[in-house]
């Protein structure tokens, strides 16, 4: 099976290959499936990406589902439908219309990151460092947003969901929750708000 190499300003065909390797500004004119596929700097897929080991590095969209293995993003990315994995790593920000599905989530925002919904066994968000003074200055929301978070077990930092359901839950500094459904156990920094915690199997829970 071939692969996709690619590098500087250029625009390839999507197809089935066994290695993806983009850098510079690429634009895939259909969807990927690959083996590994890993990218710097500015690419677009115009359809879906398929891989098993899925990394990033810098500004990815993608106008279709992802579906992977392990997803690492250090960057930004789009993505319009779904994204899921067995394991989760993002360092940066994101952007996805759809739903997150994994076993494993790990995010560190470094921007404001917007998601459906998340489900999976475990999920921690964490705010990362602002490395830009501007984005001080001018008070950025550096935050997660998501309407539905259902994992086992949760930590949360800078977050504003809807509704949150999981075993064990820990809520930590500057987040805003609607909604909190526990079964095992919970937490919430003093700096959040939470407007209704219920356990699992009592009244008013789902």
């Amino acid at each position: 099976m071939p692969s996709l190499i690619s590098n500087g300003v250029s625009k390839c065909g999507g197809g089935n290959y066994d290695d993806a390797k983009l850098s510079g500004v690429v634009t895939v004119q259909g969807s990927v499936n690959c083996n590994k596929f890993h990218s710097e700097g500015v690419c677009t897929i115009n359809g879906s990406l398929d891989a098993k080991d899925i990394d990033i590095s810098g500004v990815c969209k993608i106008n279709d589902y992802v579906k992977s293995d392990s997803f690492n993003l250090y960057g930004t990315t789009t993505i319009k439908g779904d994204l899921q994995s067995e394991i989760i790593d993002i360092n940066g920000s994101f952007n996805i219309n759809g739903s997150i599905n994994a076993d494993k989530i790990n995010i560190v925002i470094s921007y404001k990151s917007d998601v459906k919904s998340c489900f999976g066994e475990s999920i921690s968000v964490k705010r990362g460092k602002t490395s830009n003074i501007f984005d001080v200055i001018i008070n950025k929301k550096n935050e997660f947003n998501a309407q539905t978070l259902e994992c086992d077990n949760i930590y949360l930092e800078h977050s504003n969901v809807q509704s949150v359901y999981g075993n064990k839950i820990k809520i930590g500094p500057k987040c805003n929750i609607k909604y909190l459904e526990y079964s095992e156990s919970y937490e919430i920094d003093h700096s959040s708000m939470v407007s209704k915690v219920v356990k699992r199997g009592e009244q008013g829970a789902k």
